[in-house]
């Protein structure tokens, strides 16, 4: 990343814009969480990263899920495919997720969806019957669980989903 130096006023609330160029070098998107360091007169922006979280909460669960009822899984956050359980694991893990899962998990409102296909990279579709979990924190989607619809249940993903 360059090292940018951009004056800013900060306004009557207290508030100042992060310039576009630097979310964007940052990678940081709406609703991200940022960590503010206060030392002596040095104020320092943090992006928070949730992927040691999201992997620590789901590891264990989503590995014994799959163990059991054999269904193809996905863990992301807001950037990448985490954790990879079936048929795709080594194909998928790690790639940058899709602008589409992108927006699934930016919007607020989505909860449990049942998806015949979904865009999972740039390069990637998931056919068949799947379903999208969001990863919550906060009240803010950090993430997704994509399961694949063979042998599931509503009440398997009800339970993945208070999780």
């Amino acid at each position: 990343m360059n090292n940018q130096v951009i004056k800013r006023q900060v306004d009557e609330f207290g508030r100042i814009v992060i310039p576009k160029d630097i979310r964007r070098q940052a990678n940081i998107n709406p609703r991200d969480y940022i960590t503010i360091t206060c030392n002596n007169n040095r104020v320092e922006l943090e992006k928070n990263n949730y992927n040691d979280k999201i992997k620590g909460i789901c590891n264990e669960i989503i590995k014994h899920f799959y163990n059991v009822f054999k269904n193809d899984i996905i863990v992301t956050d807001k950037e990448k495919i985490l954790m990879c359980y079936g048929e795709n694991q080594e194909e998928l893990e790690h790639k940058t997720i899709s602008k589409e899962l992108f927006d699934m998990i930016n919007d607020g409102n989505l909860s449990i969806a049942r998806l015949k296909s979904i865009k999972i990279t740039d390069s990637e579709y998931l056919k068949g019957q799947y379903y999208y979990i969001p990863i919550k924190q906060d009240n803010y989607n950090i993430g997704s669980i994509i399961i694949d619809d063979n042998n599931c249940n509503d009440v398997m993903i009800e339970f993945m989903f208070k999780i």
